[in-house]
C-alpha cells in the first residue's frame, strides 16, 4: 500500500511538472508572439515615418529646382555662361552634388561646364513631358558612380524647352534622412 501511495504521489508530481512545463512553454510562446507583433508594428511605423520624411525632403528639393527653373528667362537659358553662373550659385546654396541643364534634344551640361547627353535616361523623358522625376542611376555619365537624380521641366511660355536636374550620391541621400 505504501508502494501504491508512493506511485500515485510520483504520478501526481510528474503530472504537475508536465502541466507546469506546458504552461510555461505556452506563455513563453505567447509572449514571443506578442513581442514579435509589437516589433513588427514598430518597424513598420518607423519605415512609414522614414518614407514620409524622405518624400517631404525630396518634395523640398523639387521646390528648389522648380523655383530655379521658373526664374530662368529665355535669354538666360540660351546663354551657357549665364546658366553656368546661375547653376553654380544654386549649387552653393543647395545640397546637390551637381546641377544640370539639358535642352529638349537631350544634350546639356553640368554646373562645372562638362557636356552631357541624358536623352536616353528615364528622368529626362519624364521631365521633358512636364513632370517631376526621381531616378536612381547605377552609373553616372561622367563619374561612373551611382546617383540619385531629381529633375523638373524648364518651361518657357508654357512649353517645355528642357530640364533642370540635381544629383546626389548615396551618402548625400542617406544624409537627407
Amino acid at each position: 500500500m505504501r508502494r501504491n501511495g508512493r506511485n500515485i504521489f510520483l504520478l501526481v508530481l510528474i503530472s504537475m511538472g508536465v502541466i507546469t512545463l506546458l504552461s510555461v512553454l505556452y506563455y513563453r510562446h505567447d509572449a514571443v508572439e506578442r513581442a514579435s507583433a509589437l516589433t513588427s508594428e514598430r518597424l513598420s511605423d518607423s519605415a512609414k515615418e522614414r518614407s514620409l520624411t524622405l518624400k517631404a525632403k525630396i518634395d523640398g528639393q523639387f521646390a528648389v529646382l522648380d523655383t530655379f527653373a521658373e526664374s530662368i528667362s529665355p535669354s538666360e537659358y540660351a546663354d551657357k555662361q549665364v546658366m553656368l553662373a546661375r547653376m553654380t550659385s544654386l549649387l552653393h546654396t543647395s545640397s546637390f552634388l551637381h546641377i544640370g541643364f539639358v535642352k529638349a534634344d537631350g544634350h546639356g551640361y553640368l554646373n562645372n561646364g562638362r557636356d552631357v547627353y541624358v536623352g536616353d535616361r528615364g528622368y529626362f523623358r519624364k521631365a521633358i513631358l512636364g513632370q517631376h522625376a526621381v531616378e536612381k542611376i547605377l552609373s553616372g555619365k561622367i563619374e561612373k558612380q551611382p546617383r540619385f537624380i531629381i529633375a523638373v521641366p524648364l518651361k518657357v511660355d508654357s512649353h517645355t524647352v528642357g530640364i533642370i536636374y540635381g544629383s546626389y550620391n548615396d551618402r548625400m541621400l542617406r544624409d537627407l534622412l
